[in-house]
């Protein structure tokens, strides 16, 4: 995934410490439940990073 070269986010309920594969540890992963306004929120932050 990482070599398409646009931000991408997990979002899961469960224990985060090995939910990923290997490949794909530190990606960011939105914990749920969320609210609407931290997922904006945070899908905003990951795309303005993309653009520095």
């Amino acid at each position: 995934m990482r070599s398409f070269a646009f931000p991408f986010a997990f979002s899961a309920g469960y224990d985060q410490s090995n939910i990923l594969p290997e490949n794909l540890a530190g990606s960011e992963i939105i914990a749920k439940p969320y609210r609407i306004e931290e997922l904006a929120y945070r899908l905003r932050e990951m795309m303005m990073q993309e653009r520095l």
